[in-house]
């Protein structure tokens, strides 16, 4: 066959697959669930809950049933960080990752937040009592210096202006920011430094808005994660590090760590009905629970799992929402027991996908961060996936391989992506 013949067929082939092309559709059957950047309830109704999976652009799902069922509602055009709520006009949503996103319309469409230049923003919140008043966490990026620069942002006309205050004059890297609901006046940011080669966790702390800091890091060891203010007691807050979860009833001037074993905290939230009643989400994705203002802490993670601590929600005494690698999982039994609440949340990170030659029903797929799933119903209407149990150590499957005359043997290779 000569080249101009080959290119004929070639093309031949081409004209008869456009009408297939251009009527293809693809379909979700998921795994559901994956990993999330940002969470968040609804102030003024708790059935609506928000998510925001880690991915670039991402996209905005949203529950309108207390996280039973999940639907997509648009791109955010972010890779996300956190995320926030309007408290009085709940129409309004925030999304930081780097830049700002806002929703005035319950996240039906995105607009761009201005964001000094070369500033990366993690963590937003609003200002208990104004939320006009926004801070942030992040970094301003130095050229000459080839580092971050651990800094606070804080907007007081909803994001249109910033004031910038660099806490940092070498690396530093910022996870959180919170403010004092009894005194506004005081916010704390939270992240890691670098000084002679090693890196230590900070905790800095403003009385004047954030026009200046002051390292109120104290004992505290490990990088510092999370921070969440008691809602009612002034100068009562609480930090989590790798190394524990601390507490101080003096605004910083003195920390004390909490009593018993609780690996890797990286998320707490607390109850806001009983201050008392806290929760921490740690990066195996098991949940810790406080009773007593956060001295003692016992395991309450019964069914849940995946890995890290991506979200956590503390809706009252009962109601408590925790998002894994895995999805999202929901207690209305204080912590006692969780089920999943996946159903249309369609954010898993897909690392290998593998059918049985000698039964096309049967996929199995790896998701990264969490584990392997199995299908029977791989080509019908109705999809239904089975978690395998954890049979490995690093929770990435890089390759999977099924046997050609048994669907029931395959084999698994472990390892990054």
């Amino acid at each position: 066959m000569t080249n101009r013949a080959a290119v004929g067929v070639c093309c031949a082939v081409f004209l008869l697959l456009l009408p297939y092309r251009a009527h293809a559709q693809w379909q979700w059957i998921g795994p559901p669930g994956g990993l999330l950047g940002g969470f968040a309830q609804d102030p003024s109704n708790p059935n609506t809950l928000y998510a925001v999976p880690q991915a670039s652009p991402a996209s905005l799902f949203k529950s309108t049933d207390h996280g039973q069922h999940w639907a997509r509602m648009s791109s955010v055009g972010v890779y996300p960080y956190g995320m926030c709520i309007h408290p009085t006009s709940p129409s309004t949503l925030y999304v930081v990752g780097g830049s700002i996103r806002r929703s005035t319309n319950g996240g039906s469409s995105w607009s761009s937040v201005n964001v000094p230049a070369s500033y990366y923003l993690l963590d937003l919140v609003l200002q208990p009592g104004n939320p006009s008043i926004l801070h942030a966490a992040g970094y301003r990026y130095d050229q000459a210096l080839q580092m971050p620069l651990l800094a606070h942002l804080k907007s007081t006309n909803g994001g249109a202006d910033w004031t910038t205050k660099e806490l940092t004059t070498t690396y530093g890297y910022p996870y959180a920011v919170v403010v004092d609901p009894a005194n506004t006046q005081v916010v704390y940011v939270c992240g890691h430094v670098e000084s002679g080669g090693n890196y230590y966790g900070k905790v800095f702390k403003s009385s004047n808005g954030g026009t200046d800091f002051v390292d109120k890091t104290g004992v505290i060891t490990g990088y510092v994660y999370d921070l969440a203010h008691d809602p009612v007691t002034a100068g009562k807050l609480y930090a989590v590090s790798g190394s524990g979860i601390y507490r101080t009833t003096d605004g910083g001037s003195t920390w004390t760590r909490n009593t018993g074993y609780v690996p890797s905290p990286e998320r707490i939230a607390i109850c806001p009905s009983s201050p008392s009643m806290l929760y921490v989400g740690t990066s195996m994705g098991g949940v810790y629970k406080s009773t007593d203002g956060g001295v003692v802490w016992t395991p309450a993670a019964s069914g849940i799992y995946g890995t890290r601590a991506m979200g956590l929600i503390v809706e009252n005494s009962s109601n408590v929402f925790f998002a894994t690698t895995a999805g999202v999982f929901g207690t209305t039994d204080g912590g006692t027991s969780w089920s999943c609440c996946n159903a249309g949340l369609s954010a898993t990170r897909i690392t290998s996908v593998r059918h049985a030659p000698s039964n096309p029903a049967v996929v199995y797929v790896g998701i990264s961060g969490e584990a392997v799933y199995k299908t029977t119903t791989a080509g019908q209407g109705s999809v239904t996936w089975e978690r395998i149990p954890d049979f490995y150590s690093c929770t990435e499957v890089a390759d999977i391989a099924v046997s050609e005359t048994s669907p029931d043997v395959l084999y698994a290779l472990e390892g990054g992506t």
